[in-house]
């Protein structure tokens, strides 16, 4: 359950914050994959994905092992 919290500044008000609990369905590669399988880069001219889908999932895979230390 997302419980309130206040988000950058108190003055903008509480708002609730809903995180993934796993990367593997909730993680930036799921959300790229999402958005790719979702029609978002597909280049009607060539009928195949931009070539920007491999850089972005690079960075998403970067991403989901990031770790705060």
């Amino acid at each position: 359950m997302p419980e309130p919290t206040f988000f950058l500044n108190k003055s903008l008000g509480p708002v609730s914050i809903v995180r993934p609990t796993t990367d593997a369905l909730n993680g930036a590669v799921a959300a790229v994959k999402g958005l790719t399988a979702d029609g978002l880069f597909f280049d009607p001219v060539t009928s195949q994905n931009t070539g920007i889908v491999n850089r972005l999932l690079e960075l998403a895979e970067e991403a989901d092992a990031a770790r705060r230390t």
